[in-house]
């Protein structure tokens, strides 16, 4: 009886730590391939500054920006995803975002603050002056992104400087040859 519960409790402990283990792994395969399709746009923009990246995710920031917006909708079909559940398995992955800053370092790319963007703000020539000498080719403003399951598409949006511009729905991406390519609407 003694050996028995020892061993149940051996079988309970390997399978919480696979989970544990695997759970982990989806978040980390989240924040590299998040990591991948934001380098590249970084890439592509030549911004030499980004925003500090928001902790809410697409669909929050949407909401809380035009209520009346339907994203979830917009998303599912996006994405191929048949229901709200399993859209939300997959925007809640993006809860654990870490952003490479060694990579950041590494291409001399600067993190810009909300406290740095209002001291931007100030039209006078000393101001506009220090934020063209700190981002010199400008700032990439970053959503995190929401992949399918498969991590092949992404919804990915993201702005330049201080426009006011926005496209809607937000662009989508298609993994091939190990790039992402947007999906021409």
């Amino acid at each position: 009886m003694k050996r028995e519960l020892i061993i149940y409790q051996i079988i309970i402990m390997i399978f919480a730590i696979s989970c544990r283990k695997s759970e982990e792994s989806t978040i980390d395969k989240y924040s590299l391939k998040a990591n991948d399709i934001i380098f590249q746009t970084i890439e592509e923009t030549e911004c030499s500054c980004i925003g500090n990246i928001p902790t809410e995710n697409m669909v929050e920031i949407s909401d809380a920006e035009n209520p009346k917006y339907d994203i979830k909708t917009i998303l599912k079909k996006q994405l191929s995803v048949k229901s709200d559940s399993e859209l939300d398995s997959l925007i809640n992955l993006s809860r654990n975002f870490k952003l490479n800053i060694q990579k950041l370092n590494k291409y001399k790319i600067k993190i810009i603050s909300e406290n740095d963007l209002l001291k931007f703000g100030d039209t006078s020539v000393t101001k506009y002056e220090r934020f063209i000498k700190k981002c010199p080719k400008g700032i990439i403003f970053i959503k995190k992104p929401i992949f399918d399951k498969n991590y092949e598409k992404a919804v990915f949006d993201y702005s330049s400087g201080f426009s006011c511009v926005k496209i809607l729905p937000s662009p989508i991406y298609k993994l091939e040859n190990g790039k992402w390519k947007q999906i021409k609407k």
